[in-house]
């Protein structure tokens, strides 16, 4: 990237950035619908490296949200998994499939549901009953980080091709950035 471009995001870089990816992580792992994944592959396109530790941080916040959320669905099973069903473009129906997910599939579910397109957040509430919370950490651990480091490593791929191929073109990287991301939540939301 250009010293101009590379200026927009400088703060993203570094402690402000790490704190961000790990609440994000949180966030989405508990109530919002946006994956931290926008934010890790937008670092990775330009200095992969550099944001190794954000990617690491957004696991481990979603673990952080997954572990409240788990013991909040343990104790208010009924109203955890309406306030998952209310999540924008969440629902009650996949909160349901989740259910029977992983009555059918074990953890097996929740390894495979995000590369289906399915909310993390709809296998936390029906894990309580179904799996020690130790178990079901392990697989969220492996879960988690096997899809968010997809998606930084083609990121990363992608901008390494970007600068052998395009040299000083940076700004395609964020437009392809944004572009992908909007086609991606246009197909996840149902509108493509």
């Amino acid at each position: 990237m250009n010293q101009r471009a590379e200026a927009t995001s400088p703060g993203l870089r570094g402690p402000a950035g790490w704190i961000l990816a790990a609440v994000w992580g949180a966030a989405e792992a508990c109530a919002f619908f946006v994956l931290p994944d926008v934010l890790l592959t937008y670092l990775a396109l330009s200095k992969p490296r550099r944001s190794l530790p954000h990617l690491a941080l957004a696991v481990a916040g979603s673990l952080v949200g997954g572990s409240v959320l788990y013991w909040v669905a343990q104790a208010y099973p009924e109203a955890a998994q309406r306030f998952v069903g209310a999540v924008p473009f969440v629902g009650a129906a996949r909160v349901t499939q989740a259910g029977h997910e992983l009555d059918t599939q074990g953890l097996w579910a929740l390894i495979t549901g995000g590369w289906r397109g399915m909310p993390y957040k709809v296998y936390v509430v029906n894990a309580p009953g179904r799996c020690p919370v130790g178990l079901f950490l392990m697989a969220s651990a492996v879960a988690r980080a096997a899809r968010m480091g997809a998606t930084w490593s083609a990121a990363a791929g992608a901008g390494a091709l970007q600068r052998r191929f395009l040299p000083g073109r940076d700004w395609s990287a964020p437009l392809a950035h944004g572009l992908l991301w909007v086609w991606i939540y246009l197909r996840y939301w149902g509108f493509a």
